[in-house]
């Protein structure tokens, strides 16, 4: 539609001519423009540039493709995208040979990709042959893991009666060799179960671990204690310097290697000579973190009623050696390691217990200090009310004014 038929339709829109006059105006201007309409200029967005070429107008509109919108958006595409470099991927260092500084074998891993549908005839023949009915199964495992006929005959030469063929398949596919069993017996283990045999094979405990561990002659040692052993890596020289303060039970050298005891750190608690110190003490002692020096600094205090139990408290409640010679240093008459422990439960600090000191209370002791802090007695408050009621102002009148609020109305 032309500009002068848009004009034309406005004006009898809005009442300034009549539909007649119009149709005589539109009828006029066919007669001059008699040519077919033409096709608008078809606009284009940003992202399409350029005009379709024939064969897309022939195909017809595309889905996705934007036809006949003009949007005028400004992505600034055309002023280019800053794309920082990749950094360089960095080599990997490489990694020493680090299977000498286990204690433990290490074992080769057979990778297989698939498992055969059926076994080699030759090879279930010769495994057959030995006289051991395996299942098909059984046969599929053990070729899997890569076990050679000559491993099956040297396994039968120590065989059991109790062992099974599904025994056998276990303990052939762990790799336990008749050099094994033969090792077992002579540690005094002939009569473990194939199952313990395995738990040994599966966490590579030595023979040379297994000897030193009987010789320790816990009470009630089992295999499957020593299975624990393995599992946990149970120093064995920290078991033999713990059963220097008593006997050890088999669960208390288990907990020894789950918490990481080792033999110095044990060795060095059990000098000090620490009243109450056992294995039990000292698995406290390594949940806690309680180090010897800590000890050390209660002994240096020279307090009475110190056991492995105060020291734990003390541990707990968050004591340090500096702590405990700092208020060690005040020479308090009453102060034990059980007053030690109340002090640091109701935060009586060294700075504090220094400060009141200083003030000149004839009557002080742990127990005043402890009462102090419970009622919340500060330095400075302590300061004011000697100011005020005069050097005679005693510790335990101190507390009295702090539980009656007078101490705290002092300015």
């Amino acid at each position: 539609m032309s500009k002068e038929q848009l004009m034309i339709l406005e004006m009898v829109e809005n009442g300034k001519i009549t539909a007649e006059d119009a149709i005589s105006l539109l009828n006029a201007l066919g007669e001059e423009d008699s040519s077919p309409p033409q096709k608008p200029p078809r606009q284009y967005t940003t992202r399409e540039q350029t005009p379709p070429s024939d064969e897309d107008e022939e195909e017809g509109p595309h889905f996705g493709k934007e036809q006949d919108f003009d949007f005028d958006f400004d992505f600034g595409f055309d002023k280019g995208i800053h794309i920082p470099p990749i950094p360089p991927i960095p080599q990997i260092p490489h990694l020493p040979n680090l299977h000498h500084l286990f204690r433990h074998r290490v074992r080769p891993v057979h990778v297989h990709t698939h498992r055969p549908r059926h076994i080699d005839p030759a090879y279930a023949a010769a495994m057959n042959r030995a006289g051991v009915e395996f299942s098909a199964a059984q046969l599929t495992d053990l070729y899997m893991a890569d076990v050679t006929p000559a491993q099956l005959d040297d396994l039968l030469s120590v065989r059991r009666t109790e062992w099974s063929s599904a025994d056998l398949v276990q303990l052939l596919i762990h790799e336990v060799d008749s050099h094994w069993v033969l090792t077992m017996h002579e540690l005094g283990l002939g009569n473990i179960s194939a199952s313990e045999l395995v738990s040994f094979a599966i966490h590579d405990i030595e023979p040379e671990y297994l000897r030193e561990a009987l010789a320790l002659n816990l009470p009630g040692l089992t295999p499957e204690h020593l299975v624990q052993f393995g599992i946990h890596d149970v120093d064995l020289a920290a078991v033999r310097e713990a059963q220097k303060l008593g006997p050890v039970q088999p669960q208390d050298a288990i907990e020894m290697g789950i918490h990481g005891l080792s033999a110095s750190y044990v060795q060095s608690l059990v000098e000090t000579g620490l009243p109450g110190l056992d294995a039990r003490r000292l698995i406290e002692f390594a949940i806690h973190g309680l180090h010897p020096s800590l000890v050390k600094a209660v002994q240096e205090a020279g307090l009475p009623d110190l056991s492995a139990a105060r020291v734990v408290e003390l541990r707990i409640h968050g004591a340090t050696p500096e702590s405990i010679q700092s208020i060690a240093g005040l020479n308090l008459p009453d102060l034990t390691t059980a007053k030690l422990v109340e002090m640091h439960i109701h935060h009586v600090r060294p700075e504090f217990a220094q400060g009141i000191q200083q003030l000149g209370f004839k009557d002080l002791n742990a127990r005043r200090l402890i009462e102090m802090r419970i009622h919340g007695v500060t330095l400075s408050q302590a300061q004011k009310a000697k100011q005020v009621y005069g050097e005679d102002l005693t510790a335990e009148e101190l507390v009295e004014m702090a539980v009656m609020g007078t101490l705290q109305k002092l300015k």
